[in-house]
Parts: structure tokens; sequence; C-alpha cells
């Protein structure tokens, strides 16, 4: 794809460095345009997580949601995440983000190969 061509995207786009890992997170919680915003925000926080995998994302994270333009309203069109925001959606990481796998339990009697 050429700078200067557009591609479309259904439900949510990435970019950058970590935009594959992203892309993952948010298939893997099969992210839709529909989902509420506290559900979207807690994807994407995940989905930033898994963009650190490539060595050029950093830790750090700020995170804003836009609202749709509204002419006769004083709100700036985004709202950002506050600090005690990030540290909720962390929270929430760590209870519901990938684990590491100690222990595959086979059942006794159970033939794996062949």
């Amino acid at each position: 794809m050429a700078w200067n061509e557009i591609e479309g995207s259904r439900h949510f786009a990435c970019i950058g460095a970590g935009a594959s890992a992203a892309e993952q997170a948010l298939h893997s919680r099969e992210q839709r345009d529909s989902y509420e915003v506290m559900q979207s925000l807690y994807n994407v926080y995940e989905a930033k997580r898994f963009a650190e995998l490539a060595p050029s994302v950093g830790r750090k994270t700020h995170l804003m949601v836009m609202e749709p333009f509204n002419p006769s309203s004083d709100n700036k069109g985004f709202e950002i995440v506050t600090q005690a925001g990030v540290a909720v959606l962390e929270e929430n990481y760590k209870r519901l983000g990938p684990k590491p796998v100690d222990k595959i339990e086979i059942p006794e009697g159970v033939k794996m190969f062949g």
C-alpha cells in the first residue's frame, strides 16, 4: 500500500510497530464498534499491552475517548482517561488478561499421540 492510499476497516484499526499484536488481541476479544465504551476501552488497553511485545512500543499509556461532533456542546470532542482510570484498566488486565501456563493436565488413560 502506498502512503497516499486509504485502507478501510470494519470494527477497528491498529497502526505502528505493535499493530499486528494489538489486532490479534482485539480479534480474540471479538471487538465490535457496537460495544459499550467501557468494554471497548478495556479491549483497547489489553491490545496496547499486547503491542508492547514489539521492542519499540513503550509501557507508558495515555488513552482518550473521542465523542461524536456536537456543535452545540462545550465538549472538546474527546475525554482523556485519567491515570486512576488507567490503573483500573490495569487491575482488570491482571485479572482478565493472559496468564502463564504452569502445567497442562492430561487425564489418566488419554492417549495423546499416534
